[in-house]
């Protein structure tokens, strides 16, 4: 596997200089970025707001339905001293507040658990497990489950809803060295080689799993390794894969549907379905949706009572995910965790996630790219593998931060090589490294998808394993927003990328038109040079061609375009998006003419090809430009001459006595250009041609400023359809009487810049020192002739 593609996603504006140990991502409409460092929490923004004290952990709060009228999302904050704080992180114009919504001493919190548990005296450890939805779940003692409410709008009402002792001896207690929460179960590490699970809603004792059984299956007992201490332990979302670390920087993996097919007895609270009566609940109706889940529980089919549309969405993840794992065995009827109870369901990411969310794009992605297909396993590689190769040192810090069932990634820290993120391909073995460097630390954003988020000094990064940068982007136009492409092209330095015609043919479908614009910027340096070399430079020959060619691909999009412009044009709910469709593809083609004769002298053969080509659709185009209403008739009409196809005119009497000059005085200050070509050529008179009926026009201009009558010869300017202060500007400086360049000069200041002024002087008085010349010659001469 290749090298990771690291994408910027955000620049730095306020790195903080001092290392940071911990680093997390909200999730929810608004996502902010909070990280414990040696002077405190620090919740970043445009002005980050830091909270001082030693700080050991802390949680965003997860949320199925965000809340109006909250200002922001929650934070539990765990203090090294064990006292627990809730914050509510405000984001207005970019500044950042932290206001302390409610405080936890210990010595309170030790009060609550001694009050449910008798035997509880002292607190020595503390665990933040979850916060969700205003409940928070920690361990306590490594062996006591509370769960604690922190309701919102009730600072004072903090309450311990519920407080479980696991079943676990002292001596395994003491000998836990890492836990972790997922979907509902509680995960413990024995460092001695046993995992522990407990159910998160009523502490009861599920299963077991010997890792050192698992791992010497298959093996000679005098080659059995022995196992070494272990320090971490990570679950994959779909519960499917765990993932150990020991202390000598060797990881290993167990598949749990293996693990408990092969030892059934490991699982603790699993059912007989066979034996189990199939029986309504008492005191409810057979037809009622209660009965149905409580009949549910003795049935070993994976029927659904829940058939919103969320339940089946959930239902298809699990089934992709199936199918994705490389461990799925095609034997297994069930899953492990499925002979639960109450095993609680995932949440949907992409619910979870705002629309407008960069990660969501980025997951997404991941998601599509990660599929191997269905792969079938039955010896499965039970080795310990080594992620560090190097000397030991003191600081060395080895962490599984993500797992799904197909890989992990870990993270080494050290102080001095600074952060290395690994990723182990589960099916292949393989291990792909990618040092980041110093001043560097891995953002924990969810157990959902496997993003490898970095905050550095650059910024917020995301590192992209298996896929190169054409492949990110084809599948971020597709997933996402071509905005978001854009944005993130010029931030990363890519430049324009190619973007294929299926993007253009979709955004054309769902009527996006910032990917629309976004595939013709990508196209408009097409007959622009590149920056290394000039047209003078570069081969007539093989530039033309070259421009041919691309020519010639681009045909296929602008074909598409002409066809969605037609399309949408005979609807009348889509006239608007016609409209803009047809500016942007204009606006396009009259570029890449531009850039042809601004680059190249003379054209060639193949140029002249192009032309053509470029010529053709906008000609095509201009049919559908926007149409002016019809002009309203008069009740008073005029038969036409019989030979000719011309529609009668109404001021055609009142011409009649009036002169060439007069009538096109008339027409241009009136609007009647058209109805005055039309009347000169029902007489045959010669300024039926715009040539000259547009000579007549700047005739009547230059006697109006000869007249001093500027506003009469601006008036003429403008209905002509030229530009009044460039045509001014041109008369002032190319006049030869000098009445009518001081004029404008003087009373057309605004239409003449500073610089043009001091021109026109110079000029004049270069005129008159000529002048002067001449005439002294002249009377030289005359004298001498004498």
């Amino acid at each position: 596997m290749a090298a990771p593609l690291r994408v910027l996603l955000l620049p730095s504006r306020d790195f903080p200089d001092e290392k940071t140990s911990r680093a997390k991502l909200s999730r929810g409409a608004r996502e902010v970025l909070a990280s414990v460092t040696r002077t405190g929490l620090r919740v970043s923004g445009e002005e980050a707001a830091l909270l001082p004290g030693p700080w050991e952990d802390f949680l965003w709060e997860s949320v199925e339905e965000e809340d109006p009228t909250a200002e922001g999302p929650r934070l539990l904050a765990l203090s090294k001293s064990h006292d627990l704080f809730i914050y509510e992180v405000t984001l207005e114009a970019g500044k950042c507040e932290a206001v302390l919504w409610e405080s936890l001493p210990e010595d309170r919190l030790t009060r609550l658990v001694a009050s449910k548990d008798k035997s509880f005296s002292s607190l020595s450890s503390l665990r933040l497990l979850s916060f969700k939805n205003g409940k928070a779940l920690v361990l306590l003692n490594k062996i006591i489950l509370a769960r604690l409410s922190f309701p919102v709008g009730e600072p004072a009402a903090i309450t311990l809803k519920d407080c479980f002792v696991l079943h676990l001896s002292p001596q395994a207690a003491e000998r836990i060295v890492d836990v972790t929460l997922c979907r509902g179960i509680v995960f413990l590490l024995d460092e001695s080689g046993w995992i522990y699970f407990f159910d998160a809603t009523d502490g009861t004792y599920l299963a077991y799993v010997d890792i050192s059984l698992y791992l010497s299956e298959g093996q000679e007992e005098e080659n059995a390794d022995t196992l070494p201490p272990l320090i971490r332990l990570n679950v994959s979302h779909d519960l499917s894969v765990a993932v150990i670390v020991s202390c000598c920087h060797s990881v290993a993996s167990v598949d749990l549907n293996v693990y408990f097919r092969q030892y059934p007895d490991h699982l603790l609270c699993k059912r007989n379905t066979d034996s189990s009566p199939i029986k309504p609940w008492e005191g409810t109706d057979e037809d009622d949706l209660r009965s149905s889940e409580y009949s549910m529980a003795f049935v070993q089919g994976a029927f659904r009572t829940d058939r919103s549309w969320k339940a089946h969405l959930l239902s298809l993840r699990d089934t992709t995910e199936q199918c994705y794992s490389p461990y799925l065995l095609p034997e297994s009827s069930l899953l492990w965790y499925q002979s639960f109870l109450h095993p609680e369901q995932p949440e949907c990411a992409t619910c979870e996630l705002s629309e407008t969310s960069l990660l969501q794009d980025a997951a997404y992605i991941l998601s599509d790219s990660r599929g191997k297909g269905m792969t079938t396993r039955n010896q499965v590689d039970r080795q310990w593998k080594n992620i560090y190769s190097g000397d030991p040192e003191d600081g060395l810090e080895l962490e599984c931060k993500s797992v799904t069932g197909f890989s992990a990634l870990f993270t080494i820290s050290s102080e001095s090589e600074g952060l290395t993120v690994v990723l182990w391909d589960l099916e292949t073995r393989e291990m792909v490294r990618s040092h980041v460097g110093k001043n560097a630390c891995f953002v924990e954003c969810g157990r959902e998808e496997q993003l490898c988020l970095i905050l550095s000094e650059p910024g917020l990064s995301l590192f992209l394993f298996g896929l190169t940068q054409e492949e990110f982007l084809n599948r971020l136009i597709i997933h996402g927003s071509a905005g978001t492409m854009d944005s993130l092209c010029r931030l990363n330095g890519w430049g324009r990328c190619s973007i294929p015609i299926h993007t253009l043919e979709a955004g054309l479908e769902n009527r996006q038109l910032d990917t629309v614009n976004f595939f013709l910027k990508n196209k408009e340096n097409l007959f622009s040079p590149p920056p290394s070399c000039s047209a003078q430079d570069q081969p007539a020959s093989v530039g033309s061609e070259m421009y041919l060619k691309s020519m010639k691909e681009l045909r296929p999009a602008l074909d598409l375009l002409c066809v969605a412009i037609q399309e949408s044009d005979l609807e009348a709910q889509s006239k608007h998006f016609s409209e803009q469709l047809l500016n942007l593809t204009l606006s396009f083609l009259n570029k890449q003419l531009c850039e042809i004769f601004v680059h190249r002298e003379e054209l060639d053969d193949n140029l002249d090809r192009c032309v053509d080509m470029l010529t053709s659709y906008i000609t095509r185009l201009r049919t559908f430009m926007m149409k002016f209403p019809p002009k309203t008739t008069s009740a008073v009409t005029l038969l036409c001459d019989p030979e000719e196809d011309v529609p009668p005119i109404e001021q055609s009497h009142a011409w009649e006595a009036l002169d060439t000059e007069s009538i096109v005085a008339e027409a241009i200050l009136n609007n009647k250009l058209p109805e005055a070509q039309t009347f000169f050529r029902l007489t045959r008179n010669p300024a039926q041609q715009l040539k000259e009926l547009t000579r007549i026009g700047l005739d009547l201009v230059y006697k109006s400023l000869l007249k001093n009558d500027i506003k009469e010869a601006s008036r003429l300017l403008r209905n002509m359809g030229f530009n009044v202060a460039e045509q001014l500007h041109k008369i002032c400086f190319y006049v030869t009487d000098q009445h009518v360049r001081d004029y404008l000069v003087s009373t057309g200041k605004t239409l003449v810049c500073f610089l043009s002024v001091h021109i026109i002087f110079g000029s004049s008085q270069m005129l008159v020192c000529f002048t002067l010349l001449a005439f002294t010659k002249a009377s030289v001469r005359a004298e001498l002739s004498l």
